[in-house]
């Protein structure tokens, strides 16, 4: 009786605090990661055009799974997912597009961003979330320097968000759909 005790002591047990909103934010961004290569065809038209306008060598998509961003949707990008780790992270979860002029400067820990996007000196995304559960980022970027974005350019950005939000969006209902589907079938439900 007296090794359960010592088992189940406090000293022995941890207290893990879970954040339910990050966790259904990794759980959808898990399931959309499953539905969309790297690269979809959709999303690099996107960011594209939004690097086009803008004027930038550089678009993204990305998704954040932890520490891992993965670039679902990109233009002028070499991989297609970075280490990035979470305590350096910008600010993808709030609801303000975010505008980096010198990202050495603006952005703590940016020593520790792989080699290509610290290549980067400037930045412009726009949080994007589904269900207002935030899953990632879409911006431009550009290795020169670039003059702050006009109220078109923000305009334009938040288009960008919108697209790749319901393109996504549409992939989430598909899969819920085809798991229904699937369990009719199998006598599930």
């Amino acid at each position: 009786m007296s090794h359960e005790k010592d088992q189940f002591s406090p000293k022995t047990r941890e207290l893990r605090v879970v954040d339910a909103s990050a966790e259904r934010s990794k759980a959808l961004v898990a399931d959309l990661l499953t539905m969309i290569e790297s690269g979809d065809q959709r999303l690099n038209d996107y960011c594209e055009m939004a690097a086009r306008l803008r004027g930038t060598s550089h678009a993204f998509v990305v998704l954040v799974y932890a520490d891992r961003f993965y670039f679902v949707g990109r233009y002028g990008f070499e991989e297609q997912s970075y280490a990035v780790p979470n305590e350096v992270q910008p600010d993808w979860r709030g609801d303000a597009q975010v505008e980096y002029l010198d990202t050495s400067a603006e952005i703590p820990g940016f020593d520790y961003y792989p080699s290509e996007l610290r290549a980067h000196r400037y930045v412009h995304f726009a949080p994007l979330k589904i269900d207002r559960m935030p899953i990632g980022l879409v911006g431009v970027a550009n290795r020169d320097p670039m003059p702050k974005a006009s109220p078109d350019h923000r305009v334009a950005l938040a288009v960008m968000a919108r697209m790749a939000r319901s393109y996504l969006r549409k992939h989430q209902l598909l899969k819920r759909h085809t798991q229904e589907l699937f369990g009719v079938l199998q006598g599930d439900l």
